[in-house]
Protein backbone atom coordinates (compact mmCIF):
# COMPACT_ATOMS: atom_id res chain seq x y z
CA UNK A 1 0.00 0.00 0.00
CA UNK A 2 2.84 2.62 0.78
CA UNK A 3 4.11 1.81 -2.89
CA UNK A 4 1.13 2.62 -4.11
CA UNK A 5 1.05 5.65 -2.45
CA UNK A 6 4.17 6.87 -3.37
CA UNK A 7 3.68 5.70 -6.68
CA UNK A 8 0.36 8.15 -6.96
CA UNK A 9 2.53 10.93 -5.14
CA UNK A 10 5.08 11.16 -7.78
CA UNK A 11 2.80 10.81 -10.92
CA UNK A 12 0.85 13.55 -9.25
CA UNK A 13 4.31 15.79 -9.08
CA UNK A 14 5.03 14.56 -12.84
CA UNK A 15 1.54 15.42 -13.82
CA UNK A 16 2.16 19.40 -12.05
CA UNK A 17 4.87 19.52 -13.39
CA UNK A 18 4.20 18.51 -17.25
CA UNK A 19 1.24 20.70 -16.91
CA UNK A 20 3.02 23.84 -15.40
CA UNK A 21 5.63 23.51 -18.27
CA UNK A 22 2.67 23.47 -21.11
CA UNK A 23 1.09 26.92 -19.35
CA UNK A 24 0.41 30.25 -21.16
CA UNK A 25 2.02 33.21 -19.87
CA UNK A 26 -0.47 35.54 -18.68
CA UNK A 27 1.80 38.56 -18.64
CA UNK A 28 2.76 41.49 -20.90
CA UNK A 29 6.50 42.16 -21.47
CA UNK A 30 5.75 44.82 -19.02
CA UNK A 31 4.67 42.32 -16.30
CA UNK A 32 1.12 43.75 -15.70
CA UNK A 33 -1.95 41.26 -16.13
CA UNK A 34 -4.76 42.66 -18.22
CA UNK A 35 -7.48 41.94 -15.83
CA UNK A 36 -9.86 43.14 -18.64
CA UNK A 37 -11.45 39.81 -21.00
CA UNK A 38 -12.16 36.64 -19.97
CA UNK A 39 -10.47 34.02 -21.73
CA UNK A 40 -10.96 29.83 -22.11
CA UNK A 41 -7.71 28.20 -23.25
CA UNK A 42 -7.11 24.51 -24.18
CA UNK A 43 -3.96 22.86 -23.74
CA UNK A 44 -3.53 18.98 -24.75
CA UNK A 45 -1.02 17.07 -22.90
CA UNK A 46 1.47 14.55 -24.61
CA UNK A 47 4.00 12.13 -23.22
CA UNK A 48 5.91 10.85 -25.41
CA UNK A 49 4.64 12.35 -27.91
CA UNK A 50 1.09 10.66 -27.17
CA UNK A 51 -2.09 12.77 -26.65
CA UNK A 52 -2.58 11.13 -22.80
CA UNK A 53 -4.95 14.18 -21.85
CA UNK A 54 -6.02 17.59 -21.95
CA UNK A 55 -6.28 20.54 -19.65
CA UNK A 56 -9.04 23.59 -19.76
CA UNK A 57 -8.10 26.85 -18.23
CA UNK A 58 -10.81 30.01 -17.46
CA UNK A 59 -8.98 33.52 -17.13
CA UNK A 60 -11.33 36.20 -15.42
CA UNK A 61 -11.49 38.76 -13.38
CA UNK A 62 -12.78 39.16 -9.45
CA UNK A 63 -13.52 40.67 -6.65
CA UNK A 64 -12.57 39.81 -3.51
CA UNK A 65 -12.36 41.38 0.11
CA UNK A 66 -11.98 44.84 -2.44
CA UNK A 67 -9.10 43.84 -4.29
CA UNK A 68 -9.24 42.97 -7.89
CA UNK A 69 -8.00 39.46 -9.02
CA UNK A 70 -7.02 37.17 -11.53
CA UNK A 71 -9.38 33.75 -11.25
CA UNK A 72 -7.64 30.89 -12.81
CA UNK A 73 -9.85 28.01 -12.78
CA UNK A 74 -8.44 24.93 -14.54
CA UNK A 75 -8.86 21.10 -15.12
CA UNK A 76 -6.75 18.34 -16.25
CA UNK A 77 -7.74 15.38 -17.02
CA UNK A 78 -5.01 12.56 -17.96
CA UNK A 79 -5.00 8.88 -18.77
CA UNK A 80 -1.87 7.22 -18.02
CA UNK A 81 -0.78 3.57 -17.28
CA UNK A 82 1.96 2.56 -14.82
CA UNK A 83 3.23 -0.69 -14.01
CA UNK A 84 0.69 -2.39 -15.98
CA UNK A 85 -2.39 -0.37 -14.64
CA UNK A 86 -4.34 2.27 -16.33
CA UNK A 87 -5.46 4.83 -14.48
CA UNK A 88 -7.24 8.65 -14.80
CA UNK A 89 -6.15 11.22 -12.78
CA UNK A 90 -8.32 14.62 -12.74
CA UNK A 91 -7.08 17.74 -11.26
CA UNK A 92 -9.28 20.65 -10.39
CA UNK A 93 -7.95 24.17 -9.44
CA UNK A 94 -9.16 27.40 -8.71
CA UNK A 95 -6.95 30.41 -7.62
CA UNK A 96 -7.36 33.67 -6.98
CA UNK A 97 -4.01 35.61 -7.59
CA UNK A 98 -3.13 39.34 -6.98
CA UNK A 99 -2.11 40.36 -10.89
CA UNK A 100 0.77 42.60 -9.38
CA UNK A 101 2.56 40.28 -7.38
CA UNK A 102 1.61 36.39 -9.11
CA UNK A 103 0.83 35.14 -5.47
CA UNK A 104 -2.31 33.36 -4.98
CA UNK A 105 -4.58 34.73 -2.06
CA UNK A 106 -6.87 31.59 -2.20
CA UNK A 107 -6.13 28.14 -3.74
CA UNK A 108 -8.90 25.16 -4.01
CA UNK A 109 -7.51 22.16 -4.97
CA UNK A 110 -9.06 18.63 -5.65
CA UNK A 111 -7.39 15.26 -7.18
CA UNK A 112 -8.78 12.37 -8.02
CA UNK A 113 -6.08 9.70 -9.13
CA UNK A 114 -7.58 6.05 -9.29
CA UNK A 115 -8.41 5.32 -5.36
CA UNK A 116 -6.91 8.91 -4.12
CA UNK A 117 -9.19 11.19 -3.58
CA UNK A 118 -7.37 14.63 -2.12
CA UNK A 119 -8.96 18.36 -1.30
CA UNK A 120 -7.37 20.92 -0.23
CA UNK A 121 -7.96 24.33 0.62
CA UNK A 122 -5.50 27.60 1.36
CA UNK A 123 -6.48 31.16 2.13
CA UNK A 124 -3.74 33.85 2.83
CA UNK A 125 -4.52 36.95 5.11
CA UNK A 126 -1.49 38.84 5.76
CA UNK A 127 1.45 36.60 7.06
CA UNK A 128 -0.62 33.61 7.73
CA UNK A 129 -1.94 30.88 5.47
CA UNK A 130 -5.57 29.13 6.38
CA UNK A 131 -5.35 25.36 5.27
CA UNK A 132 -8.11 22.72 5.09
CA UNK A 133 -7.18 19.67 3.73
CA UNK A 134 -8.27 16.12 3.40
CA UNK A 135 -4.79 14.20 4.62
CA UNK A 136 -5.00 16.12 7.44
CA UNK A 137 -8.71 16.34 8.26
CA UNK A 138 -8.07 19.66 10.49
CA UNK A 139 -7.52 22.93 10.01
CA UNK A 140 -4.09 24.33 10.20
CA UNK A 141 -2.88 27.99 10.48
CA UNK A 142 0.95 28.17 9.23
CA UNK A 143 3.09 31.49 9.52
CA UNK A 144 4.87 33.18 6.41
CA UNK A 145 7.10 35.62 5.72
CA UNK A 146 7.32 38.08 2.77
CA UNK A 147 10.19 35.71 1.11
CA UNK A 148 7.69 32.95 0.80
CA UNK A 149 6.23 32.27 -2.88
CA UNK A 150 2.76 31.87 -2.82
CA UNK A 151 3.20 30.25 -6.70
CA UNK A 152 0.44 29.43 -9.28
CA UNK A 153 1.31 27.40 -11.92
CA UNK A 154 -0.22 29.73 -14.62
CA UNK A 155 2.36 32.84 -14.75
CA UNK A 156 5.57 33.48 -11.86
CA UNK A 157 6.82 37.44 -12.36
CA UNK A 158 9.64 36.44 -9.89
CA UNK A 159 11.48 34.21 -12.66
CA UNK A 160 11.09 37.45 -14.82
CA UNK A 161 12.06 39.59 -12.59
CA UNK A 162 15.18 37.35 -10.44
CA UNK A 163 16.51 35.90 -14.20
CA UNK A 164 15.51 38.34 -17.30
CA UNK A 165 15.53 41.50 -16.01
CA UNK A 166 18.62 40.90 -14.35
CA UNK A 167 21.99 38.79 -14.26
CA UNK A 168 21.47 35.99 -12.06
CA UNK A 169 21.94 32.75 -12.89
CA UNK A 170 20.72 30.91 -9.60
CA UNK A 171 18.88 31.30 -6.99
CA UNK A 172 16.39 29.56 -4.44
CA UNK A 173 13.11 29.77 -3.38
CA UNK A 174 10.93 29.19 -0.22
CA UNK A 175 7.68 28.49 -1.60
CA UNK A 176 4.36 27.17 -0.20
CA UNK A 177 3.07 23.90 -0.90
CA UNK A 178 -0.25 23.40 -0.36
CA UNK A 179 -0.34 19.26 -0.31
CA UNK A 180 2.31 18.94 1.99
CA UNK A 181 1.20 22.14 4.33
CA UNK A 182 4.53 23.35 4.46
CA UNK A 183 7.20 25.88 3.31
Amino acid sequence: MQTLKTASTVIVVLLALLFSACQKTYQSQDGKIDLSKQEKLYYGIKINNVLCGYSEVTQKPVERNGKKLLMLDDTTFVMLSALGSKFNSEIHSVLHVDTLTGQFVFQDNHIKQGPMDFTARATVEGDTITVVSTLSNKTDKIGIDPQVVLRNNHFMPFLIRDFADTSVHEKTYRYFEIKEQEV
